[in-house]
């Protein structure tokens, strides 16, 4: 049985539309993205046209629409379950740093950074410490 020409969702035509109000022309917003305008009103007119998974991310990343948003919508599900599996810690963080109150946030992001830096560093010497500082290595497990 042949497979049937992809086409563009409902969904991924309204957010195409949507999302090229943000920009001054559909041309501005086709070079932003970095399609060829035909291919973008194409897909807008819900044409057999689909974007691939690289089109989607520098559409996301350029209209600040969240990557899983644009990906479901262009019908790449799979593709967008998988990063938000990767990225769920990070996006839990995030998330809950925005909740806090300005000051708590700075506080927290000024740890994090902190706790990173030394990480960065697990088995050698860390800037801070001194050249000739002596670590004590564990001998007996």
């Amino acid at each position: 049985m042949p497979k049937s020409p992809p086409t563009s969702s409902p969904s991924f035509a309204a957010l195409l539309m949507r999302l090229s109000l943000k920009y001054p022309t559909r041309k501005a917003f086709a070079r932003a993205v970095g399609v060829n305008p035909t291919r973008l009103s194409r897909a807008i007119n819900g044409d057999p046209v689909m974007f691939n998974v690289l089109h989607c991310l520098r559409l996301a990343r350029v209209t600040g629409e969240p990557p899983g948003v644009v990906l479901r919508a262009a019908g790449k599900h799979e593709i967008a379950d998988l990063l938000d599996e990767l990225y769920a810690t990070q996006h839990e963080v995030a998330r809950l740093l925005d909740a806090c109150a300005p000051e708590i946030r700075a506080a927290a992001l000024g740890l994090l950074r902190g706790a990173s830096g030394r990480a960065a560093y697990a088995g050698k010497r860390h800037p801070s410490e001194p050249e000739n500082h002596q670590r004590r290595v564990r001998t007996t497990y």
